[in-house]
């Protein structure tokens, strides 16, 4: 058990920093205001479910390294990987209609919504550039975390 508790406690303070910090950033945007917080949700959702795929494509490499530094071929892990992960976060970002998005969690033409849809919009558009590279970084630590 020591060994394994050695292994994963940087794992473990990675995701505990992590999950942290954007617990306060939700904590600090709520003291803005309800339209503030609410933006920030749907652009928090928006980029975990488009999140999804690279943690995939991060545990399958996790494996892949793993198999092949096990078997003494220390090659190239396939950093196409990574770069599948970027390519499907650009895609996702640049794809969806932000008020499309929007719309499945506010009533796009109710005027108590338009604050909300105004920052909504705009916050989307950073949400993209923040999720590229959050997916580049979950594929690249899955490669490590097999080392």
């Amino acid at each position: 058990m020591g060994e394994l508790f050695g292994i994963g406690w940087p794992v473990a303070i990675t995701y505990g920093v992590e999950s942290t910090l954007f617990l306060a950033t939700g904590m600090t945007v709520g003291t803005l205001g309800e339209a503030p917080l609410a933006t920030h949700q749907i652009a928090l959702n928006m980029a975990s479910v488009a999140f999804m795929v690279p943690l995939a494509i991060g545990q399958a490499a996790n494996g892949r390294v793993g198999y092949w530094i096990g078997a003494g071929q220390h090659t190239t892990p396939g950093w196409w990987r990574s770069a599948l992960g970027v390519a499907f976060m650009a895609l996702s970002g640049c794809v969806l209609a932000p008020h499309a998005i929007i719309g499945l969690y506010l009533h796009l033409d109710d005027p108590k919504n338009a604050q909300t849809v105004a920052l909504a919009a705009s916050l989307l558009g950073v949400a993209t550039v923040f999720q590229i590279v959050d997916g580049m970084q979950t594929v690249a630590s899955g490669m490590l975390r097999a080392g």
